[in-house]
């Protein structure tokens, strides 16, 4: 981050789909992360985050707040995590940073909004937060 920048993390929004896409096709061609082989389109990214937020289910994105400009360089959902009853309070979490933004906390930050949705949600955390320093 620079002078001028400042790291925010909100709800992300249909206009964000080609910075997410910037992201997720890196996933896909340099990581095992992203269970897709091949990079996605910019409408296929479109149908994903409609039916996210078709199914109630929440897209954040972390970016720079600059003085010119809004750049996104991370994102984060959480879904279900398996379609059996006793699993119907537990979600399964994603979090991507873009490769030039990691370990600036941008993950952090967006691991903590996911919590705080999911617990909002009632949802079961595991507190990973729990004995680390801020």
């Amino acid at each position: 981050m620079t002078k001028g920048e400042r790291l925010s993390i909100r709800k992300a929004t249909r206009a964000d789909m080609a910075a997410i896409l910037e992201i997720v096709n890196d996933a896909i061609l340099n990581s095992t992360a992203w269970y897709d082989d091949r990079p996605r389109a910019l409408a296929e990214q479109n149908t994903w985050f409609d039916a996210k937020t078709a199914s109630g289910w929440p897209v954040y994105v972390a970016h720079y707040l600059s003085e010119d400009e809004q750049s996104i360089i991370g994102f984060a959902t959480f879904d279900t995590f398996r379609a059996r009853p006793a699993y119907s309070r537990t979600v399964e979490h994603s979090v991507y940073i873009s490769s030039a933004a990691r370990g600036a906390g941008a993950g952090r930050r967006l691991m903590h909004a996911l919590i705080e949705e999911a617990e909002c949600r009632r949802h079961s955390c595991h507190d990973w937060r729990r004995g680390q320093r801020e």
